[in-house]
């Protein structure tokens, strides 16, 4: 057999680590014979990896869909620093939504539409900086930004 399009749905589900590693190369082998792969999958990673074209679905609804480059282009970049000094300052620079500070180390999420530039000139002379890495979104970030964050979780009730 050799298809010009292959569909699977959810291709990794119950593999062990082995198998996960055939059916990767598997997909590579298609995508490198010029076959069309369409895929589903909870796991973005797994779409990050694999995929040159993603279709978001949340609730039967299209999210959005476009080449993963600009889908994650698209989303608002992030900022990873190493530094020394009193990392509360992060908590409080403008244009920043959300702070993971592991103190020494920390992870900046920008409110949409800020420039990373803006949040280093004003780390400058406050905080010693030695890394500062503009990263873009990752799929599961877009995703949870273009359904509205966390708020769409469904809440359940375990009875016994």
């Amino acid at each position: 057999h050799d298809p010009e399009l292959v569909i699977l749905d959810e291709p990794f589900s119950g593999l062990d680590p082995v198998n996960m590693e055939v059916m990767r190369d598997t997909i590579r082998s298609f995508k490198q014979n010029d076959r069309t792969v369409i895929f589903s999958t909870h796991v973005m990673a797994q779409a990050e990896e694999l995929c040159d074209f993603i279709f978001l679905i949340h609730k039967g609804q299209k999210v959005l869909d476009g080449p993963l480059s600009e889908v994650r282009s698209g989303g608002d970049h992030g900022i990873k620093i190493d530094y020394d000094g009193d990392g509360s300052i992060l908590h409080r620079l403008p244009g920043v939504e959300r702070v993971n500070d592991a103190g020494k180390h920390a992870e900046l999420f920008l409110e949409p539409g800020r420039d990373p530039q803006d949040i280093l000139r004003e780390l400058v002379g406050k905080l010693t900086i030695r890394r500062f890495d503009i990263s873009e979104p990752s799929l599961h970030e877009v995703f949870f930004r273009a359904v509205g964050g966390h708020q769409h979780v469904v809440e359940t009730e375990v009875r016994s």
